[in-house]
Order: structure tokens, then C-alpha cells, then sequence
């Protein structure tokens, strides 16, 4: 006749005591309480006295340890779904520019431009052009750097246990929020965020009237929630 010797375990995340099975350790298996998952290891022998006070003996509870925080996703603010418009302008500014510096270079090397009409155009001559278009070059690239930069210091942080918000190069502020005391999430988007997938997600804890994280243009704020939700 086969027995079955069974475990006690504690759980990490709610301390309920469960028996459980000697052939599932190794294997992830869901609390019988909280139904979150917990590894079952094996337990780990310590020496005893050869005789004890009492005949008696509780059954061995196995301590398992709970997850390590890991970090599920890291966002900052899109650039062109965010603000298309000034993207697309920034980019118009450039290519301006690029296509000056182009046409005085070749006016420069004496290419015939009949073509395209431009031979008679006064800006050709001289260095007005040059000036022109590196100007418009340099403006349109110094915005997207200082734009990209201050994006990258913008940071939503989803992990297994909380959600931590910074912002700010040299001030930095940070918040955070545990999964567990989330009380109320808020999606905010405009008809053309929803198509681009961006919009601004707020977070707020028990015991708070206003929102303790607010990260503005954050790509698919829908599957933020989602992760919140999955392990609260």
C-alpha cells in the first residue's frame, strides 16, 4: 500500500497554513487562501537533540520564500504618437533645411538648375541660404534632443509589487504605489490618443483623495492596468 507523506507550508503572501503533497516539491502551486502562486521547496534539515521533552512532536512547517520584486515594464512619454503635430514639424524644419544646404551646395559647385527653376532665385546667391538652412537644421535638432532628453527623465516603473513614478534631470521627484493598495486607476485620452495608443494614466492609494501618480502620454495605458490588476 503506497502513502503519501504531506507537508505543512506557509504561505509568503498571506501566512496561511496548507498540507501539501511530498512529490510536488519543485512545483509552483496556487494558495489555497489568497490563490497567488508559491514555489514549494524542499525543507531544509537541522540537527536535533537526541532526546526531546515531549513525545510529541507539531509537524515541520516549511517556511517558502516569497518572489523577488522584478520589474515588469518601464515607460516613458512617446514623442511622435504623444505630440505628432510638433513632431512632424520638427522634422519638416530639418528637411527644409537639409534641402537648402543641399541647393547651395550645388549652386556653390556651379550644377545647372534650369530644371528646377532655380536659377534666377536671389537666396541663391550669396551665403543667405547657407545661413538659413543651418539655422533651421540647428533649431529643428536642438528641439528633439531637449524634447528626447526630458522625456528619458520621465519614468513610469511597473514591477511585481508596486509602481514607481520620477521625473525631473536634476530635482527628481519620486512617487510610488503598492499593487495592493491601488483604490482607483483613471485613463485619460483624446480620440487621437486612443488611435495612436498613448494617453495619461492616474493612480491612487487607500487613504488618498487625490492621485499620487500622474504620467502623462505613456504608451498603451490599458495594458498598465491590466499588469496592476494581475497582481494586486
Amino acid at each position: 500500500m503506497n502513502t503519501t507523506e504531506t507537508l505543512t507550508y506557509r504561505c509568503p503572501h498571506c501566512t496561511a497554513v496548507m498540507d501539501v503533497e511530498s512529490q510536488l516539491i519543485g512545483e509552483n502551486i496556487a494558495c489555497v487562501d489568497c490563490g497567488k502562486p508559491i514555489q514549494i521547496e524542499a525543507p531544509q534539515s537541522i540537527p536535533v537533540s537526541e532526546t526531546s521533552s515531549t513525545g510529541v512532536q507539531s509537524p515541520p512547517v516549511v517556511e517558502v520564500p516569497a518572489d523577488e520584486e522584478r520589474t515588469l515594464q518601464t515607460l516613458h512619454p512617446a514623442m511622435f504618437r504623444n505630440h505628432p503635430f510638433i513632431y512632424l514639424g520638427i522634422v519638416l524644419l530639418f528637411a527644409l533645411g537639409l534641402a537648402g544646404l543641399v541647393l547651395f551646395l550645388a549652386a556653390e559647385a556651379n550644377v545647372d538648375l534650369v530644371a528646377w527653376d532655380l536659377n534666377n532665385w536671389d537666396v541663391l546667391e550669396g551665403e543667405s541660404l547657407l545661413w538659413i538652412s543651418l539655422a533651421l537644421m540647428a533649431v529643428s535638432t536642438v528641439t528633439y534632443l531637449a524634447w528626447r532628453i526630458k522625456i528619458m527623465f520621465v519614468t513610469l516603473q511597473v514591477t511585481t509589487d508596486r509602481c514607481i513614478f520620477q521625473r525631473g534631470l536634476i530635482a527628481r521627484t519620486t512617487s510610488e504605489v503598492r499593487h495592493d493598495d491601488v483604490r482607483n486607476m483613471q485613463i485619460d485620452q483624446t480620440v487621437l490618443q486612443r488611435i495612436l495608443g498613448v494617453g495619461s494614466l492616474a493612480i491612487s492609494s487607500s487613504g488618498q483623495d487625490d492621485f499620487e501618480i500622474r504620467a502623462k502620454g505613456i504608451p498603451q495605458p490599458e495594458s498598465v492596468v491590466e499588469t496592476i490588476r494581475n497582481y494586486q
